[in-house]
């Protein structure tokens, strides 16, 4: 994961990188301290009562697995053992984000809690596309959609398939309804459009209600929507949840990939 310079300021922590994910800072002579850090804060998740900081001089109160207190005091030296870290590497250990910059910190919120992973320890493949399946697990997985009861009849399921369960819980609380031909196309891409309309099934499913930050826009290509999937669409666009893709285009056919799937289920979450 790499080594971080962390500068204890007063009243505070903070560490200036641009990444979202555990580790450990082992000052000389003192046990680890575990530490999540997005852009300029540090959170000390993993602190016992008293433990001292690595200039020898202030102290962490509290302990357990919130926040911990950070007694005021001096600026605390750099320790030795840490490094300075320039924040190219990038969210979950993953070393395959700089094509995505602008989703780093979403990667990493959601690698944390297993709402998304790599195709390998240090691969994330964030422009690569993302199915239906996919998506549908990443926003169960982010509001705790679950039914161990439910069934899905579509036609091209079967129960020994990865994501069955959550096909069946989604189609059992009406997240995904199949197409003309009963059909729920697993595999298939999944569009803009229609994950526009599974995030806001799931948000209606859990009562939770998009805020409106942003005036609707008129994109020039409306005309190319779905049906359906036209008061989705307004919905998310004008919650800054999802956007167009520039030249007044929101391009709702166009596949989603995974950085900005990633990025529009931490804005959902947040």
């Amino acid at each position: 994961a790499g080594t971080y310079r962390i500068r204890f300021a007063e009243g505070s922590a903070q560490l200036h990188t641009r990444d979202d994910q555990l580790t450990d800072v082992t000052p000389e002579g003192e046990k680890p301290l575990a530490v999540r850090y997005t852009d300029a804060v540090i959170q000390i998740t993993k602190a016992s009562a008293g433990q001292k900081t690595p200039d020898g001089d202030k102290t962490y109160s509290g302990g357990g697995s919130k926040n911990t207190g950070f007694v005021p005091g001096p600026t605390a030296a750099m320790p030795p053992a840490v490094s300075e870290h320039d924040g190219t590497e990038a969210a979950g250990g993953f070393q395959d984000l700089d094509g995505a910059a602008w989703a780093i910190e979403a990667i990493g919120y959601l690698s944390d809690r297993g709402i998304v992973g790599g195709v390998s320890k240090t691969a994330f493949e964030p422009l690569r596309g993302v199915t239906r399946a996919e998506f549908l697990k990443m926003l169960l997985e982010a509001f705790n959609i679950a039914d161990g009861a439910a069934n899905a009849d579509f036609t091209d399921v079967a129960e020994d398939d990865w994501y069955y369960a959550y096909a069946a819980a989604a189609q059992t609380r009406g997240i995904i309804r199949g197409d003309d031909t009963g059909a729920f196309r697993p595999n298939d891409l999944i569009t803009r459009e229609d994950m526009a309309v599974l995030c806001v099934r799931a948000l209606d499913g859990v009562g939770k209600r998009l805020t409106e930050t942003a005036a609707e826009i008129v994109f020039d290509d409306r005309d190319q929507f779905s049906v359906y999937a036209t008061e989705a669409i307004a919905r998310m666009q004008k919650a800054g949840v999802l956007n167009g893709r520039g030249g007044g285009r929101f391009a709702p056919r166009d596949y989603a990939n995974r950085a900005e799937a990633a990025a529009i289920v931490y804005r959902l979450m947040k």
